[in-house]
């Protein structure tokens, strides 16, 4: 079961990795050169070790080991001031753009291939009040710096939320200046 496990990380990550590799949305995968120099690069730099982190520290929570996801996920607020729920489904291709002061609390959802800058605060409005359901955010969605994300929001696909932008509507239902569809 835990090898199971394991090998879905590892395809996660190289999602993940991926999309570090080739830029936002994978828009520039048919005309990059492959580089064995650039990859090696990729997969050492601050966005590819918060992802590892995030990922094992995910990953040992669901083999039910969470003292060591605990342990991870403070060295990820350690190193970097980004406080990543191990709780959280994230699905493959995340992107972190200079990954400080991120913020993913247990309620959320992300999909495929998001991308998110620096200060992105996902949440709720008061620490204690927990109706509103969960924070979802759909497949290819980017999150600008600075947004806050509130407790009961769903970003559909290809969304781009605006810098500095507080939501806490359903963005399938209501416009929001400053959020728009991402044209592919």
């Amino acid at each position: 079961m835990s090898i199971l496990k394991f090998l879905d990380l590892l395809a996660i990550i190289r999602d993940d990795l991926d999309h570090i590799y080739y830029g936002c949305l994978l828009k520039n995968k048919k005309n990059f050169k492959k580089s064995i120099f650039k990859k090696l690069i990729v997969s050492i730099s601050p966005e590819a070790l918060i992802i590892y982190l995030f990922r094992l520290s995910r990953f040992f929570y669901l083999c039910k080991l969470e003292l060591i996801s605990i342990f991870l996920k403070n060295l990820i607020l350690l190193l970097f001031n980004c406080d990543l729920s191990y709780k959280a489904r994230i699905k493959g291709g995340l992107r972190f753009f200079h990954p400080f002061g991120i913020v993913i609390p247990d309620f959320c959802e992300i999909g495929v291939y998001t991308a998110i800058f620096s200060n992105v605060t996902l949440g709720n409005k008061y620490p204690y009040l927990n109706e509103g359901g969960e924070i979802i955010i759909g497949n290819y969605c980017i999150l600008s710096t600075g947004s806050v994300l509130l407790k009961g929001c769903y970003i559909p696909d290809n969304f781009l939320v605006g810098a500095n932008m507080v939501i806490s509507k359903d963005l399938r239902v209501k416009n929001i200046k400053g959020c728009k569809k991402i044209k592919n």
